[in-house]
């Protein structure tokens, strides 16, 4: 049985759009996988056939992410990720909400021109939104 998951995913490698769309995933659960002082100062911005590209706050945190890159990976193996790249930079300031799993699952403005982006590529209007609602599903079901 052919699931949306793995259609969403051929789809996405037949449209040479996989790496960006594992990115936004991994966007999306970095936060619940590293929590805390981690997730604060990291963000994950880049993602190319199995290597990651983190930006960290500091020269400190850079040096300290070396030691736990291979628990980083582990951590994601889902991704299949092969290899970390850190590097320093600015990390703009996330706000949290108390218990942002009780808000209710909107797509932000970036989600949405993310699809109309990888969506304008698909001729046929109907498969078109049959895809860009399968993508749709999976952003809010990784939030």
């Amino acid at each position: 049985m052919i699931t949306s998951a793995s259609l969403l995913e051929s789809l996405c490698s037949d449209l040479g759009i996989q790496d960006g769309f594992t990115l936004e995933r991994i966007k999306n659960k970095w936060g619940v996988v590293f929590k805390g002082t981690v997730a604060d100062n990291t963000r994950p911005v880049f993602f190319q056939s199995g290597r990651l590209t983190v930006d960290v706050s500091s020269e400190l945190w850079l040096k300290e992410l070396h030691f736990y890159r291979g628990m980083m990976i582990s951590k994601l193996q889902e991704f299949k990720i092969s290899e970390i790249k850190f590097r320093v930079r600015d990390i703009p300031e996330v706000i949290m909400e108390e218990n942002p799993k009780s808000l209710p699952k909107v797509l932000k403005e970036s989600d949405k021109e993310y699809i109309e982006e990888i969506t304008a590529v698909i001729n046929d209007p109907e498969l078109r939104q049959r895809f860009a609602d399968c993508i749709k599903k999976a952003i809010l079901s990784d939030t």
